[in-house]
């Protein structure tokens, strides 16, 4: 299949955004200030947008291509302590 479609190029400009509000990666915890724990709920957000083949950027691909990536940790119990 790939054989009869055959050679194409791509050219693009692409971008990552992202806010991560998590002390814990592991558990998805941020730093609670109002009781000095680390369990509050914490979030990632990540969006990414790739343009291909406008003006400049020249290529046989055309495209423009949109992404979400969002997690978010809820808390199990209210003061839980890890050792």
């Amino acid at each position: 299949m790939r054989e009869a479609a055959g050679f194409s190029s791509k050219s693009s400009l692409s971008y990552t955004y992202t806010m991560d509000t998590r002390h814990d990666k592991i558990l998805c915890t941020r730093f609670d200030t109002k009781t000095s724990l680390a369990s509050a709920p914490g979030m990632c957000l990540k969006v990414r947008n790739e343009l291909a083949g406008l003006g400049l950027l020249g290529g046989d691909a055309k495209f423009y291509k949109g992404e979400v990536e969002a997690k978010v940790g809820l808390g199990v119990t209210e003061g839980l302590v890890g050792l």
